[in-house]
């Protein structure tokens, strides 16, 4: 039907006014403030929405080459149960050389959302967390190691969910990549990666392990 494809077709899917404002500085400052009005499309239900926006980032030394964090606070959608929330989203991050052979990456991130009970009053919905690090050791020019750590927990309140969810759950992963370049054109790979989730008994136990090599070279025409 021609007329329903219009019609459909005219149906807000997203619209996101966002103002605010940015301050550049020096050693790469750069730092943001603003609101986020968001209304978006789930389903047959339009979930408005409206939060603060912050963040910043700044390059102090040769050290500590980055630090900086985002922040989102005030209201979120709840997808599970198609409402509105309020809650927030911060991340931290650094970036740190404190040997010229060697650069860290950490990261640290947290998000809750907090909706209404239907009792009455509001309750944690789910807290989630991410903790990452990564480094990265150059022996050479020709040869470096990265190794990858991240861990990621989420606390839910299985009684806020339309459908049966654990109440923890939680997963480490851990990687090594070692890389030597023997010529611009060959380059050896060897890696090993590992896997780890929390059982009912709130245990971290292996859930997958890999260990593989790799030669990559590059055909010249």
């Amino acid at each position: 039907n021609p007329a329903r494809r219009r019609s459909r077709s005219r149906l807000l899917l997203r619209r996101l006014v966002h103002p605010g404002a940015i301050v550049l500085g020096s050693r790469n400052l750069q730092a943001f403030a603003g609101l986020a009005f968001l209304t978006e499309r789930t389903g047959e239900i339009l979930l408005s929405t409206t939060s603060l926006e912050l963040g910043a980032q700044v390059d102090p030394s040769r050290t500590f080459t980055r630090v900086g964090f985002q922040a989102s606070l005030g209201e979120a959608a709840d997808l599970y149960n198609l409402q509105v929330g309020t809650g927030a989203d911060l991340t931290a991050f650094a970036t740190l050389r404190p040997w010229a052979r060697l650069t860290l990456d950490l990261t640290a991130a947290r998000r809750w959302l907090d909706v209404p009970r239907p009792e009455g009053g509001d309750g944690r919905l789910f807290t989630a967390t991410v903790l990452r690090a990564k480094a990265l050791v150059h022996f050479s020019s020709r040869a470096y190691l990265r190794l990858v750590g991240q861990w990621v927990g989420t606390t839910s309140d299985p009684a806020l969910f339309p459908f049966p969810v654990d109440e923890e759950e939680g997963g480490l992963e851990a990687s090594a990549l070692f890389t030597y370049k023997i010529n611009w054109q060959t380059a050896l790979y060897l890696g090993y990666g590992d896997e780890r989730a929390l059982d009912a008994s709130d245990e971290l136990r292996r859930t997958s392990r890999q260990l593989f090599a790799k030669i990559s070279y590059a055909f010249q025409r």
